[in-house]
C-alpha cells in the first residue's frame, strides 16, 4: 500500500493512482476549529436493558387462585420470523495518532469523517508525522474514500520536518467516475505543451493538497513542476461556499496557477440520488492579477433548489446568479434517454472552453500566437461528466446517520478573491481524543 518514491511536485516521476481519501482541514476562513467541531467522535453511552425476574408460582388446583394472587398475563410471543427493531448503531470513534499513521487508525478516522453529512469540518487524524517518510511511503490515497492534507512548518524536503495530517474531503464511486471522465476528456487535448495528472500530491507552502486533476505546462526544465490549472469535483461533505473557498486558496498557494474549475454536486431530490442539482464555476487570473469568476452554470439533472440558492447567491453575487445559464432541463432529457453523447442542439450543450491563454504564463514556443485550431483551447464536456456521476449513483437514497454539522462560513466570492493572498495558514488543531489506546498491529507510516 505504500507509494513510490517521488520528487517534489514532479508529475513525470510521481503520479499516484486516481482517487483519494481524506478528512481534516482548516476552516475556510483559516481559523482553527474548536473541539465542538468534533462532537461526533465522542464515545456513546452504553446502557444495559433491565431484566425482569418472576419468582411467583402459579396456583395449584387445590387452592383456587384469587385476583391478587394471579400473575400478570404474559405477552404473546412474536412470531419467529417477525422483524426485530434495528439495533442502535454506535457513533464511530477514533483516537488521534501521534508520530505514525496506521491503516487501522486511518480507517477508523475515515468512518468518523464519512459519518458526517454536508459541510463537514476538517478532521485532525495524526500529529508529529515525519513528512518525507509519509509522502514517500504513506498509505495509498484511494483508501477509505477520503482525501487528506498535511500541515507543516519548515522545509518539506527535510527528513526532520513533522506534519499534522487532516482528512479534508470525502470521495466515492460517483466522484471517481466523474474524475475519470474529466481526465478522459482533457488528456487527448493536451497536445505537446500540457501534462494532465490525477491523484498527485502537490507540496505547497506549509501544506500538501491532492486536487482531483492538475494540469501542468510542459517545459524542458524544472518549471514544469508547478500546475497551471486544477479541477475539483465535490459531491459529499463540503458545501458550495466551503468548496469555492478551497479553490480560491489554490491561487494564493500556487503562483503559476492560472485557472481553477470546481463542480459541486448537491444532494438528491425526491428520494432519487440520480436527481440532483449541480453547479460549475471557473476562476481565472492573468499574470500579476487577482483571480476572477469567469464562468458559472447550473448543470444538474434537476434544478437548483430554493434551499441551495441562498448560499450560491451569497458566494457568486446576485448579478452572476441572475445571468447564470441553466442546462438542467436539457441534461435531464438526455439522461432520461440514456444518451452517452449529446443529441440535442449542439449550441445548447454545456461545455467549458478554456483557452491556452487562460493556462500558460510563458510562451516559449509561441503557442499563444500560433497554436493550431485543434489545440488552441481545452474543452470540458460537462454533460459527460454529469452523466458519469449520475450513472454511478444509487437510484434510491439511503438514510444517513444524523451527526453534528457545522454551518457554512459566510462570505462572498468577490470578498474571497479580493483577499485571497491574506488568508492565514491553519495551525494545528486540537481534537478530542479517546483515552483508550488500541494495540495497532498493522504497519506504521
Amino acid at each position: 500500500m505504500g507509494r513510490k518514491k517521488s520528487q517534489r511536485n514532479n508529475p513525470k516521476k510521481r503520479a499516484i493512482p486516481d482517487g483519494r481519501s481524506e478528512k481534516g482541514q482548516p476552516t475556510p476562513n483559516g481559523q482553527q476549529k474548536q473541539k465542538s467541531d468534533f462532537a461526533m467522535s465522542t464515545s456513546p453511552t452504553s446502557t444495559s436493558a433491565p431484566t425482569a425476574s418472576t419468582t411467583s408460582s402459579p396456583p395449584t388446583a387445590s387452592s383456587p387462585p384469587t385476583d391478587a394472587a394471579m400473575p400478570p398475563a404474559a405477552a404473546p410471543s412474536p412470531p419467529a420470523d417477525a422483524a426485530m427493531p434495528p439495533a442502535a448503531v454506535p457513533a464511530p470513534v477514533f483516537s488521534v495518532m501521534d508520530g505514525v499513521i496506521t491503516r487501522k487508525g486511518l480507517e477508523a478516522a475515515a468512518k468518523v469523517y464519512l459519518a458526517q453529512d454536508e459541510d463537514a469540518p476538517e478532521l485532525l487524524i495524526a500529529r508529529n508525522v515525519p513528512l518525507v517518510r509519509w509522502l514517500k511511503h504513506g498509505l495509498d490515497n484511494r483508501l477509505f474514500n477520503v482525501i487528506w492534507s498535511c500541515r507543516f512548518k519548515g522545509d518539506a524536503a527535510d527528513p526532520t520536518t513533522l506534519a499534522s495530517v487532516y482528512i479534508v474531503r470525502a470521495i466515492g464511486k460517483p466522484h471517481q467516475r466523474g474524475v475519470d471522465e474529466l481526465k478522459e476528456l482533457i488528456t487527448p487535448q493536451r497536445g505537446n505543451h500540457l501534462m494532465v495528472r490525477t491523484g498527485f500530491d502537490l507540496i505547497l507552502p506549509e501544506q500538501t493538497r491532492v486536487p482531483d486533476l492538475a494540469v501542468f505546462q510542459k517545459f524542458r526544465d524544472s518549471r514544469c513542476t508547478e500546475p497551471c490549472m486544477v479541477v475539483e469535483l465535490e459531491q459529499n461533505n463540503r458545501s458550495f461556499p466551503r468548496s469555492v473557498r478551497w479553490l480560491v486558496e489554490y491561487f494564493r498557494l500556487i503562483p503559476s496557477l492560472r485557472t481553477a474549475v470546481g463542480i459541486k454536486i448537491f444532494g438528491p431530490q425526491r428520494g432519487n440520488a440520480r436527481q440532483f442539482g449541480a453547479i460549475v464555476v471557473m476562476l481565472s487570473r492573468a499574470a500579476g492579477h487577482a483571480p476572477q469568476l469567469v464562468h458559472v452554470a447550473s448543470i444538474g439533472t434537476a434544478p437548483l433548489t430554493r434551499q441551495a440558492m441562498p448560499s450560491i447567491v451569497r458566494v457568486i453575487g446576485q448579478d452572476a446568479a441572475n445571468a447564470m445559464p441553466h442546462f438542467e432541463a436539457n441534461i435531464a432529457h438526455e439522461v432520461a434517454q440514456g444518451h452517452l453523447e449529446w443529441q440535442l442542439d449542439p449550441v445548447a450543450r454545456p461545455v467549458l472552453h478554456i483557452t491556452i491563454a487562460d493556462l500558460l504564463y510563458l510562451d516559449d514556443a509561441n503557442l499563444l500566437a500560433g497554436a493550431p485550431p485543434t489545440i488552441e483551447h481545452l474543452e470540458i464536456d460537462l454533460y459527460k461528466v454529469v452523466f458519469a456521476v449520475q450513472e454511478a449513483m444509487q437510484p434510491t437514497v439511503r438514510a444517513v446517520q444524523p451527526v453534528a454539522v457545522m454551518a457554512a462560513e459566510p462570505g462572498t466570492l468577490p470578498g474571497m478573491l479580493a483577499t485571497y493572498w491574506d488568508q492565514p495558514m491553519n495551525e494545528d488543531e486540537d481534537a478530542d481524543e479517546d483515552e483508550d489506546e488500541d494495540e495497532d498491529e498493522d504497519e506504521d507510516y
